[in-house]
């Protein structure tokens, strides 16, 4: 029974010694998924800016899940702007000032300034990875100042 027990008190510190030495590249994981949204952001503002039709797809194909470009499609359609960025445009300086951190778990938050005396626009989303381990797009939140819920009937409309 001593030996049984010293055994699962050996396991459990070689795991306790084994998470914490996975702690580093889980830190350098998210550094690098920081960055690579970051950049996705940029360029995908970019090409807003410049009306590049191809580039834009090419982001929405390659950074949303098939259900997140569904869903983004019809958000766009409701709203009259683009959820991505929660705006119909942007500015050169906007592109200059995005911005990505880890919020928690998978959960992240782009965010950028359309002037810089303008108030900063947060994004947060959600990602996951493909079957190829690609890193995408499963999720955005809501811009709440878009949705009204009308008194009487208690109906949430979208403007």
């Amino acid at each position: 029974m001593f030996t049984f027990r010293f055994s699962l008190i050996l396991l459990f510190l070689f795991q306790i010694g084994k998470a914490g030495a996975q702690s580093p590249s889980n830190r350098l994981d998210v550094v690098q998924i920081e960055k690579y949204l970051q950049k996705s952001y940029q360029e995908y503002m970019e090409a807003i800016n410049t009306d590049d039709r191809e580039t834009e797809e090419k982001f929405l194909k390659n950074m949303l899940t098939p259900e997140m470009q569904e869903k983004r499609a019809r958000l766009a359609c409701a709203t009259d702007s683009d959820p991505m960025i929660r705006a119909q445009d942007v500015t050169e300086y906007s592109i200059q000032s995005v911005r990505c951190k880890h919020l928690s778990g998978c959960w992240y938050e782009v965010s950028y300034r359309p002037y810089p005396k303008d108030s900063t626009t947060y994004i947060p989303l959600r990602i996951t990875a493909d079957s190829l381990g690609k890193v995408r797009i499963s999720y955005v939140t809501p811009d709440l100042s878009l949705i009204h819920i009308s008194e009487p009937t208690r109906r949430v409309v979208i403007s």
